[in-house]
Parts: C-alpha cells; structure tokens; sequence
C-alpha cells in the first residue's frame, strides 16, 4: 500500500500522535488509560506493525475523550471525517465568537484572559495570536484573540483562515492550499494602508499551520 494513502500504517500512526499530542499524553499514559500494551503505542505511531484494529482504535478514542478531546473512529483510522477536536469547541458551523453573554468590558476581560489560560494550557500544540490591524476585515477586527491547534501543513486540504508563522511572528491569514505539497497561498481580506506586507503572497512553503477554531472579541 502507498505510504502516502491516508489507511495507510504511517498514515494512521501519524494521526494517533496528533491525537495523544492534542491530548497531552505521553504514550506510556496514553497506553494505560486505553488497557493497551505500554509498546503499543510506540509501534502504531511508528508504523512498526500493523495499523491498529478498530477495537484499540476505539479504546485510543476513549482514553482521549477523559482528557478533553473527541475524536472519531472514521478520522483516526482513514483520516475521513471530523478532525479532532477539544470538548468545548465542538462547533461545526462558522468561526465562533463567545463573548456574546457578557457585560461590562472588564467582566468580558478577565472572562476572555481565563479561557484563553485554559485553552492554552490544554496542549503544547495550541496557540493564540492577536489581530493587530484591519487587513483580515470583516472576518477579524483589531483587538480579537484566535485560537487554534498547531498541525501539519498537508492537514489544511481547503481554503482556512489559519495562525501562520511568517519569518518567525505569527500571523492570520487566509490560506489556499497550492498544487505543490505544503505549499499555500496566503491572503488578507482587505486593504490597510498601515501594513507593510503584500496582499497576498503565492507557493510559501509551510511546516505547519493552525486553522482557526475560536474567536474572543470585546463587544
């Protein structure tokens, strides 16, 4: 089988250290709290046997499920489906804002602060970056905190909005996969005149990309 098909064993070895990565295991924990054998692990995410059986598949699932993260059976051994995602940003519509409740701006403040603390605390994977300028409006304003989960490039298969790093800052743009692998074509939404980059920049090569998942805005 083609080490690149997403059933593959590298493939789906891949995808499990992504999960106990998102977790925050290490695999000798991952490995207790799933009742598997403590090699196990090591093997899948290394392709040193072969792929696992649904059955432990599904034990992985649970054991990350105690730990804050849901994930699906159809994603972890074909790579189809839902992505992995964190218990309280479990929404499958549009980039969503949670601020919405709040009153006074210093209640909306120190609500923001403690869940962006929580949310980063949660994996070293995640990453929050602020909107700096009026380049990604209407979809950002200046003052809005994102959220997302670090990834492997070749993850983003659509056109996202997603945290990039760009000669060592990060930042948010809209990312449009190219025809080269791990390459993209990075865009602003708008004209600011204060910015010094270009509108869009075309075949940047990219090791990694968080898509965005969360929005904090002041109302």
């Amino acid at each position: 089988m083609d080490s690149n098909d997403s059933s593959s064993t590298k493939a789906v070895g891949e995808r499990l250290k992504r999960l106990r990565n998102l977790a925050g295991l290490s695999r000798a924990k991952l490995a207790e709290e799933a009742n598997v054998d403590k090699t196990s692990i090591s093997f899948w995410e290394h392709a040193k046997r072969r792929t696992m059986s649904a059955p432990s598949a599904e034990k992985v699932i649970q054991a990350c499920k105690k730990f804050g993260v849901d994930c699906t059976l159809q994603w972890l051994l074909t790579g189809m489906g839902q992505q992995p995602r964190l218990q309280f940003f479990q929404n499958e519509g549009d980039i969503k804002t949670n601020t919405d409740h709040l009153g006074k701006v210093s209640d909306q403040l120190t609500i923001i602060e403690d869940e962006i603390a929580r949310f980063l605390s949660l994996s070293d994977m995640t990453v929050v970056s602020e909107i700096t300028h009026s380049a990604m409006f209407p979809a950002f304003k200046i003052g809005d905190k994102v959220a997302g989960i670090w990834q492997k490039s070749e993850a983003v298969k659509e056109t996202e909005f997603c945290i990039v790093m760009i000669n060592h800052r990060l930042e948010v743009r809209c990312v449009t996969p190219s025809k080269k692998k791990n390459h993209f074509r990075l865009s602003f939404l708008a004209y600011d005149l204060t910015q010094s980059e270009p509108f869009e920049i075309s075949d940047v090569e990219l090791e990694k990309i968080a898509p965005i998942l969360r929005v904090w805005r002041l109302l």
